[in-house]
């Protein structure tokens, strides 16, 4: 599957639920477009979603069925997650990034370390680390996915490996 189909679905799914469309260069940062990513805390797909997470919007994960796995399903569960959790995140300048990566609460923690101060760059150092370097990160991959022509780069798009299985009853 060629990785621009899967910007096209991820940029479908925010269009309808009226988030921004670079939200699709999340799953960048979050597992370099590997629908089979884990993550050390075991969040998986491109999106990143833990357990709870996931079954918190509906998608089934069992020892049998993990629906993480399906890239659209989950993109539209962790689309749903932040348009849910977007007045609350709105504080800071860089709402978008949190509740995906560290999580509204921590989001919370870390302004009220820093004196009640929302403005991301004055509560980066109360934010847990990985959130630290996920942010400029998505900033940079943000600029350089839009503004790779200026800088005279030129894409090559990996082909992404697409399993299935089918059970017949």
């Amino acid at each position: 599957m060629d990785c621009r189909l899967l910007f096209s679905a991820f940029e479908e799914i925010f269009d309808r639920l009226e988030l921004p469309l670079e939200l699709k260069y999340l799953a960048i940062i979050e597992s370099a477009l590997n629908p089979r990513a884990v993550s050390r805390a075991g969040a998986v797909d491109c999106g990143s979603l833990c357990t709870e997470l996931a079954k918190g919007q509906n998608l089934e994960v069992t020892s049998l069925i993990d629906e993480r796995r399906d890239v659209l399903k989950s993109t539209e569960a962790a689309a749903r997650y932040l348009k849910e959790h977007v007045p609350r995140l709105q504080r800071t300048g860089t709402w978008l990034l949190r509740p995906i990566n560290c999580g509204p609460g921590n989001v919370n923690k870390a302004i009220d370390r820093a004196g009640g101060k929302t403005d991301y760059w004055k509560i980066y150092y109360a934010l847990p680390r990985e959130t630290r370097e996920f942010v400029p990160a998505y900033i940079a991959t943000t600029y350089i996915m839009n503004y790779y022509r200026d800088h005279q780069l030129n894409p090559r798009y990996p082909r992404l490996a697409l399993h299935t299985d089918t059970i017949y009853g």
